[in-house]
């Protein structure tokens, strides 16, 4: 009997049950717990959601860290180099342009200034004309002398301030126009062309001095200043000396014409008619005659130098004393009556006899070739 008292089995199982209870409830919450870090993570998984605190370095990693961002530096490199090339080829562009405008406002202002100078001349000369009657010399007259003296001392003038010629011997705007290709247009100095730019069109346009040495000229000629009248005194010349270098006057009517002792070296006559004009003493070195009528005409004394004379007509021409070393002539020159004396040089190319030239060695100078037999 005594005090103490015992579980009774209804209590023992109550407890049991309590306890296996708590044990079940234990071990549930733990299969909860790791059901939701697995649903986690294949949560991460599903939906690409990276933690690379949880897992290690994969295959893909070394594109995404290193190949990726270097592709793409290259190709942010190629087109900045790309760009600066196109820059630089706009830049170059646009600095050529630039060039080529230049060199066409130098050539204009150049061919206004000359265009001016040969107006002033003309006017100036004009005035002459219309206040003094000075249309022919007369070396008998002093005031008419005087104003001869003033009229050749403009000439001079005008000339020398028409002239563009290098120490080359080319003119402005040829080197102006070579300028262009080489150094722009890339294109061969004095090469022909096809589609060439609107600038080197635009330098094509200007009246280099030759043409406007030309227009005095034929100025000069159309006012009855040049004619052969008294050309055998040397006060008569108006273009003595005068510097006519490279002068145009192709297809000019000039017969007659008065260019004794003129300085016309390089001077354009093709088809020109210089029928019976006077270039005695003439530089005419590197001239071209190109078919050209120079009948009677007087080339004594003058320098015919690596002229062309292809195709030109020389008919009782006089070429005593005459330089004729290397000049260009073709079967269709014609020599028929033109006289020659022991002076004239550079006949060893030619046939004289054959090109019916006359050796007027033992006549008298002052004898016209159309009058040796």
């Amino acid at each position: 009997m005594g005090d103490n008292k015992t579980s009774s089995p209804a209590t023992d199982d109550l407890d049991g049950k309590t306890l296996a209870d708590k044990s079940t409830h234990i071990g549930a919450s733990g299969s909860k717990e790791q059901s939701s870090e697995s649903f986690s993570k294949v949560s991460r998984r599903v939906i690409h959601v990276y933690d690379d605190t949880e897992r290690n370095p994969g295959k893909f990693d070394w594109v995404e860290k290193i190949w990726i961002p270097t592709a793409l530096g290259v190709i942010g490199l190629v087109a900045t180099v790309m760009g600066s090339i196109l820059g630089f080829g706009l830049s170059s562009l646009q600095e050529d342009n630039a060039k080529a405008d230049r060199l066409i406002e130098r050539a204009s202002a150049a061919s206004t200034s000359r265009q001016a100078v040969l107006t002033n001349y003309a006017s100036r000369i004009t005035d002459l004309i219309a206040e003094k009657g000075a249309m022919e010399f007369d070396s008998s007259n002093p005031e008419k002398i005087a104003i001869w003296n003033a009229m050749r001392g403009e000439t001079i003038i005008a000339l020398k301030r028409l002239d563009d010629t290098r120490d080359d011997g080319r003119g402005e705007i040829d080197v102006l126009k070579d300028t262009m290709r080489e150094d722009i247009l890339g294109i061969e100095a004095n090469t022909e062309t096809q589609g060439e730019n609107r600038q080197l069109a635009d330098l094509d346009g200007f009246d280099d001095s030759g043409k406007l040495k030309g227009e005095l000229v034929r100025f000069l000629y159309e006012a009855r200043l040049l004619t052969r009248a008294n050309a055998n005194d040397d006060r008569d010349g108006l273009l003595r000396g005068a510097d006519l270098v490279r002068v145009v006057l192709n297809d000019a009517p000039m017969p007659n014409a008065n260019l004794r002792r003129a300085w016309i070296s390089g001077g354009q006559f093709q088809k020109a008619n210089l029928n019976g004009s006077n270039l005695q003493g003439a530089e005419l070195d590197n001239a071209n005659f190109e078919g050209a009528i120079l009948e009677r005409v007087d080339l004594s004394w003058t320098n015919l130098k690596n002229a062309n004379l292809s195709s030109v007509n020389l008919t009782n021409a006089d070429l005593r004393s005459a330089d004729l070393t290397d000049i260009i002539v073709t079967s269709a020159t014609t020599f028929t009556g033109a006289c020659y004396d022991t002076s004239t040089s550079g006949l060893e190319s030619l046939d004289v006899e054959s090109l019916g030239l006359i050796d007027a060695s033992n006549e008298p100078t002052d004898n016209k070739c159309s009058d040796i037999k």
